[in-house]
This record gives C-alpha cells, structure tokens and sequence, in this order.
C-alpha cells in the first residue's frame, strides 16, 4: 500500500464519480501514470446520498489494476455494516460520515481492526465539534466543501474558513490526521486550500475533464 504519513507532501484524491465508467481501468491507469496517488471512491447508497454509485464488487476489480491508494467514501447509513466487504475488497482507506452513525468510535475500531486506515467526514452544514473527540484516533478527516453525491459543484462559500479551523484544531492538538477537502477543488483554488491546510485535495472534473492530466496534477498539488 502507498500510504503515506507525511503531511509535508501534498496528495490529489481523483474523484472517481467523475470518471467515464465504461473504462474505469483505463481511467485510473491514465491519472495515476500522471502522478495521483490516491482515488476517491464514492459508495453512495440513495438514501444518505441521493445518489446510488459504487459498490465493493467494483472496488475488488480496481484493487487487482492499481497500486494506488483507494478511498472508499462510505456516504451511506449505518456504515458499520459495510466496513468488512470494503476492506477485504480492498479499500486501504475507509472514510464513514459523522451524521450517519451514532456508534463513531466503534466505526473508527471496526476499520482498523479490518486493516484499513480509518476517516471520518462531515457535511458542509454539520460543525467541527461533532468529530472534535475523534480527532486522535483517526487517520484522515474528510472535510466536505459541497453537498455529496455529484460531481461538478463549486466550492461552497465560507469554505476556506472551515478548512482552517479545523487545520488550527489538529496543529495545536498535534493531532497525526490528514485534513482532506472534497468538494469543488479545481485549479483556480486549490492554492487558497492547500494555505488554509489541506493535505489531500479531491478532484474529479479538474482531473478528469482535463486535456493535459499531468499538468492538472502538479497545478493542484502546487508543484
């Protein structure tokens, strides 16, 4: 697994919602040979998320023809419930919702315990003090920056804010999380975001609608 720990390095996240799933292999093969690292892989249920996407079949299929880091998204109820497929499929990291469960920490237990690292996201709507105490013990922490479950939304207003908020609340708790950002990032302000301390950026059109995906990368990450 390509995990890396280093907050100091910058990472692109590309959106697989986004992605032309008739040649998902393809797809995935073209951004992770133009230096993306991690995919984001949105599981949505039609019931947390309108939208009904991806489930851990496919995830199994993606693991046998990448390397990459893949991220399943759990934006479903009772997430607890879909921990285990998700791991043995192959997911190196797991991300649930704070607003779709009550049992957060048991959530956070159960994906380590399957071998995955843990992430917990929140909602554009939902405050920081709800994932406050579960800051030590996970790995990531998804912040939303547009309502989940389409692609192609612009970044929603006051979001910079959010993200430093919650960038001061790990730095002065020494908190070892990586702060993630899905959610209208493009190349316009991915720099504002990576300021107010993102360490992985979500992407999907900026990635995937782009002509020249390298280049798309290195802008996003701000190399």
């Amino acid at each position: 697994m390509l995990w890396k720990d280093d907050v100091s390095k910058m990472r692109v996240a590309a959106s697989l919602l986004s992605a032309d799933f008739a040649h998902l292999a393809d797809e995935i093969k073209h951004v992770t040979d133009a230096g993306i690292e991690q995919i984001h892989i949105e599981v949505g249920d039609g019931i947390f998320s309108p939208n009904i996407t991806i489930g851990a079949p496919v995830v199994k299929s993606l693991r046998k023809v990448t390397n990459a880091i893949l991220e399943a998204h759990l934006m479903t109820v009772y997430p607890e419930r879909k921990i285990e497929e998700f791991a043995q499929a192959g997911a190196d990291l797991i991300t649930f919702h704070i607003e779709a469960t009550e049992q957060a920490q048991t959530v956070i237990h159960k994906i380590k315990g399957a071998g995955s690292k843990a992430g917990v996201a929140l909602n554009p709507a939902t405050p920081l003090c709800m994932i406050e105490e579960l800051l030590y013990d996970v790995d990531v922490v998804l912040l939303m920056t547009a309502i989940p479950g389409a692609s192609g939304q612009p970044l929603l207003k006051n979001s910079l804010d959010k993200v430093k908020r919650l960038h001061k609340i790990i730095r002065e708790n020494n908190f070892k999380c990586l702060l993630e950002v899905d959610g209208g990032v493009n190349i316009e302000n991915a720099q504002a975001l990576r300021e107010a301390g993102a360490n992985i950026l979500v992407a999907g059109t900026a990635i995937y609608d782009s002509t020249d995906v390298l280049a798309s990368a290195a802008l996003l990450k701000g190399e």
